[in-house]
């Protein structure tokens, strides 16, 4: 299945937690800064420890994605919800900003352009990505599952450090006290208590989430989502097409 993209002038935007619900009009469609701190939070890995984690967690690859995209994206394209309301009393308070539009709209290319500008942001934040996909053969990126493997791997280990949590469920899978593939209620939990220390820290935490639409557990992501920012201050922006 190919995907095709439209021009569209208008997306909706849906803000929740503490927030309103808005209508924004405008333009045509078509990992983040860190400091030294973060050093002391994780522990060092060497590159064979590192392989062996990125093996063990089998997190797919949505780099691939995003680089795809960014490559095919013109300069600018969708700058202008970087200046809009909803969009800056999101990236402020936190919560989840639920992007839709049809399909081809460009939603894709515009969270690929929110994506680029964290990852080029100079203060204290982490900022995670996960891009669903039905043209992914392996269907790793239609999955719930997937979504968490990646947020573990992108979040819980990077540079060649990882965080205690991480390391301590690989420790218990490893010694056979897990299965040696987490369960998805381990993968949360850990997710859960790595987001917490991060914040409590003074980091900012940003997780953009593309075409959910194109999950095949579409409740238990957004459950997952609702729980997150129920428990630590961080944002969420989800791209899918509009809901029937």
């Amino acid at each position: 299945m190919e995907k095709q993209c439209y021009q569209s002038t208008e997306v909706n935007f849906g803000i929740f937690n503490n927030a309103q619900n808005t209508t924004v009009n405008g333009g045509d469609f078509s990992v983040a800064g860190r400091d030294v701190n973060m050093y002391k939070t994780y522990h060092y890995l060497s590159s064979n420890e590192e392989k062996k984690i990125q093996d063990w967690l089998a997190a797919p690859d949505c780099f691939t994605n995003y680089s795809t995209t960014l490559n095919k994206q013109v300069a600018g394209t969708g700058q202008w919800i970087l200046k809009e309301p909803a969009y800056l009393q999101w990236k402020e308070i936190g919560g989840i900003l639920w992007i839709q539009g049809q399909a081809g709209s460009g939603k894709t290319f515009l969270i690929t352009g929110v994506i680029e500008h964290f990852r080029k942001a100079s203060f204290p934040t982490f900022m995670i990505y996960h891009y669903f996909d039905i043209c992914d053969n392996s269907e790793a990126k239609t999955t719930f599952q997937g979504l968490l493997l990646s947020f573990l791997l992108q979040l819980g280990a990077q540079d060649q450090n990882i965080h205690p949590a991480l390391k301590n469920l690989h420790e218990a899978s490893k010694s056979g006290l897990l299965h040696f593939q987490p369960t998805n209620t381990e993968l949360v939990n850990t997710l859960i208590e790595i987001t917490k220390d991060l914040v409590q820290k003074g980091y900012q935490i940003h997780i953009m989430i593309d075409a959910l639409d194109e999950c095949k557990e579409e409740e238990e992501v957004w459950n997952f989502c609702v729980k997150m920012t129920s428990l630590t201050s961080i944002g969420i922006m989800i791209t899918s097409r509009y809901k029937s």
